[in-house]
């Protein structure tokens, strides 16, 4: 068995042998990922993200919002605070502060308010023929490919499950965005619809503009 291969199968022993525990099981290792000096960071200062429910396809109306908004150390590590907004939804128009964000090697991992453990939410350097393990489900990317979107050009990953029964698109910087079909939302870890991602310079995604054809 190679060295390539080793990691993760190891990596699959020791998580089963602590509960709750999340590892990346990825075949490509950390000391062969490059980061695109344009890589554009997911855990950025100011940034938005607006989602509505997963039923509300032909009127997208907000159900809740993240936004990210200053800064943490956690054990050692420097992290963007996320808070959730739910007011559409719940009546509930205040900020709760729910975990820390941060981009490493084009991952992005998060920590739950309360937790210890990080989470990968995103790996944006994973190519055709890498395997990560999210959420219980086998991704294969498929020839990730670039695109330009909101004028801007980013790594755009397509994921399906090993069973082909799932399947979602990681824009670099903004997250899965499968425009006006169900994207899966890993923060809370539900169906949604991301409608728009914005930032201190602009709108950064709109599903109504940059994937209505494509699913």
């Amino acid at each position: 068995m190679s060295r390539v291969l080793i990691k993760p199968f190891f990596c699959l022993l020791i998580a089963s042998s602590f509960f709750g525990c999340t590892v990346d099981d990825i075949i490509v290792p950390d000391s062969e990922r490059v980061v695109p000096e344009d890589y554009h960071c997911f855990a950025e200062e100011g940034k938005v993200w607006v989602y509505a429910a997963a039923e509300n396809t032909d009127d997208l109306h907000e159900s809740y919002r993240y936004q990210i908004a200053g800064d943490t150390l956690l054990k050692g590590k420097n992290y963007k605070k996320m808070y959730l907004r739910e007011a559409a939804t719940y009546g509930d128009s205040e900020w709760h502060y729910i975990g820390a964000v941060r981009d490493t090697l084009m991952k992005v991992r998060f920590v739950d308010r309360g937790k210890r453990s990080e989470r990968l939410l995103y790996d944006f350097g994973l190519v055709s023929g890498n395997i990560v393990r999210w959420y219980g489900y086998i991704l294969q990317p498929t020839n990730p490919p670039r695109k330009y979107i909101e004028g801007i050009m980013r790594n755009v990953v397509d994921v399906y499950t090993s069973d082909n029964k799932f399947k979602d698109s990681w824009v670099e910087g903004i997250g899965a965005a499968m425009g006006l079909c169900v994207s899966f939302d890993p923060i809370k870890k539900e169906r949604s619809i991301l409608v728009k991602c914005l930032d201190p310079r602009g709108l950064r995604y709109d599903c109504k503009t940059n994937y209505p054809e494509e699913y």
